[in-house]
């Protein structure tokens, strides 16, 4: 599942340009939306199959923690401890859930390839009218997908433009009056920029939602990367002389123009790149294909670029060049069109692609170049279904 899927049928593009930082938004979906994303039983199998260790597992109720029931002689989940406590009316939120369920780390790897950052998928599920952690707000941007039955939402909107969690001064203050109250049903879509505060309430009934929280780029991200940049200058490495102003100016001089130097486009759209680059992949490893050459994947099993290496591509005499952060790979000018459509970022079948390039580049010479790219991973296998 992708952004543009989630948000449908509100287009990416309107929410965009009309709502994304700015204002809350409600997208109503049918109740099977997110059948294939999450559901009670993968909870079930995650509670059943997992160490959730606090803080992976917690209780919440009344805006304050639970103690997680644990069953000390296993070291696992005291089951009917916890039956007690839901059904008194503390919260269940599983944080991080994306980094155990394929298909919300796949998702995650979707909102990386647009924003540039990696969300964290956290999960809660209700069984009572108890609030949970009470009206706050997130210095990051929340998605929240309601999985199934109900929960109600209250918003109240910012009291302080686009706070940080580390800012200049707190964010404290509580509008009075709420901007929404809403009821999210299975299927829906409620979007929270960050700095909005929000309150979720239980209404009496089984509810499962998922929140992504996306920890947007801001300009304090750029001008801190560019602070990382600036050490290759060896002004900017020299200590400042604390006992000389006239060496003092000249020095500051020095270092406001090796830092204003960098303060340009092009600068940024370096740093966009690096970004790019340094996505942490969710794809995994493609055993035994990505060791051995001889090893060939099925027909109907699917390829994808794993998301590691820079999107963009330079065409040179010698070859084509793709980077990733600390190297460089070239190859044959004849594979850019394989390369490209792989770079697309959709799984592709290994029998289409065979048919497509095998025969421009030479069945063996396609094989070895296949090989060669599982075994970087540029590329990794995905079963068929």
């Amino acid at each position: 599942m992708t952004p543009r899927r989630l948000l449908a049928p509100v287009p990416l593009a309107s929410f965009l340009a009309d709502s994304w930082g700015e204002s809350h938004l409600h997208v109503r979906g049918k109740a099977s939306k997110y059948a294939r994303l999450f559901g009670w039983s993968d909870l079930n199998h995650l509670l059943a199959t997992q160490r959730l260790e606090p803080p992976r597992l917690r209780l919440v109720r009344d805006g304050g923690d639970a103690k997680a029931p644990k069953d000390q002689r296993a070291s696992q989940l005291d089951v009917r401890a916890l039956n007690r406590e839901l059904a008194r009316g503390a919260t269940l939120v599983l944080n991080g859930v994306n980094e155990m369920h394929p298909p919300l780390a796949e998702l995650t790897r979707e909102f990386a390839r647009l924003f540039l950052i990696e969300p964290n998928v956290n999960l809660y599920a209700a069984f009572g009218r108890h609030r949970g952690y009470g009206p706050h707000w997130d210095a990051h941007d929340v998605f929240i997908l309601q999985l199934a039955g109900r929960k109600r939402w209250l918003l109240y909107g910012p009291s302080r433009p686009r706070p940080l969690k580390r800012d200049a001064r707190p964010n404290e203050m509580q509008p009075l009056k709420t901007q929404a109250r809403l009821t999210l049903a299975a299927g829906d879509l409620l979007y929270i920029p960050r700095g909005h505060w929000h309150d979720a309430i239980a209404v009496g009934e089984p509810t499962l939602h998922l929140t992504l929280g996306l920890a947007t780029l801001t300009g304090i991200d750029f001008l801190s990367w560019l602070v990382d940049d600036v050490r290759s200058v060896d002004s900017a490495r020299r200590d400042i002389p604390l006992f000389d102003a006239k060496s003092r100016r000249a020095w500051f001089v020095r270092v406001a123009g090796a830092a204003g130097a960098r303060l340009t486009a092009g600068t940024l759209a370096r740093y966009l790149e690096e970004r790019r680059a340094t996505l942490a992949a969710h794809a995994p490893p493609a055993l035994p294909c990505s060791v051995y050459a001889r090893f060939r994947p099925a027909a109907d099993a699917g390829v994808r670029w794993t998301g590691t290496v820079h999107a963009a591509l330079e065409r040179r005499a010698r070859g084509l060049a793709v980077r990733t952060l600390d190297r460089e790979y070239v190859f044959d000018l004849a594979a850019a069109p394989l390369i490209e459509r792989l770079l697309q970022g959709k799984t592709v079948r290994y029998s289409a692609l065979q048919r497509a390039y095998a025969g421009k580049l030479g069945p063996r010479r396609f094989k070895r170049f296949l090989s060669e790219l599982l075994r970087e991973h540029f590329v990794t296998i995905v079963p068929a279904r």
